[in-house]
């Protein structure tokens, strides 16, 4: 994966858990590991297995995978997901938006690839109840939604809001899968 594709993928990611005044986020990244011990060049199979439990899965590379005839057998695979939801004060005019951002291995480099997505909501606070942490929302189109505040983080946030405040949520996925030079 190029240095590009790592240092996107380090930016999408967001602290464990963080608040300010302005600000409150949440995330989760879940990464593991596998060894490729089985590859079949004409059907572009890939047989990769657990190094801890030894099970295996079949996996099959689409056309998209790029330096398919760099991967070898013992070589490392490593998959990283990250979940996360930021809720911040929006900023004057912001409105719903969706962002991606998608990259892959150029040729002749190790083969890798990052997918990512953030979904923006510009929500309006009806009210925030502080002892049933239930947050009511409004979107533009007049419809509320009563939410539930889990989170100390998101708590602290939203004791922070008045009725009438505009709230920007975002709710981000980003995946990374490569091969790992050692």
């Amino acid at each position: 994966m190029t240095h590009t594709l790592k240092l996107l993928a380090l930016l999408l990611s967001f602290l464990p858990i963080s608040a300010t005044a302005q600000m409150a986020d949440r995330s989760l990244t879940i990464e593991t590991s596998a060894v490729v011990d089985g590859i079949d060049p004409d059907t572009r199979e890939i047989v990769l297995k657990d190094p801890e439990t030894g099970a295996t899965e079949l996996i099959i590379a689409g056309p998209e995978v790029r330096n398919f005839d760099q991967i070898s057998i013992g070589d490392t695979v490593r998959a990283q997901v990250t979940l996360g939801i930021t809720a911040r004060m929006a900023l004057p005019g912001e409105s719903d938006s969706v962002a991606s951002l998608e990259g892959r291995a150029q040729e002749g480099e190790t083969p890798g690839a990052l997918d990512a997505v953030a979904l923006t909501r510009v929500l309006e606070l009806v009210s925030y109840d502080q002892e049933t942490f239930v947050a009511v929302m409004r979107d533009d189109d007049d419809i509320y939604r009563s939410i539930f505040v889990e989170s100390e983080v998101g708590r602290e946030f939203a004791s922070g809001l008045a009725a009438g405040d505009r709230v920007a949520i975002t709710f981000s996925e980003s995946v990374a899968i490569g091969i790992v030079e050692e």
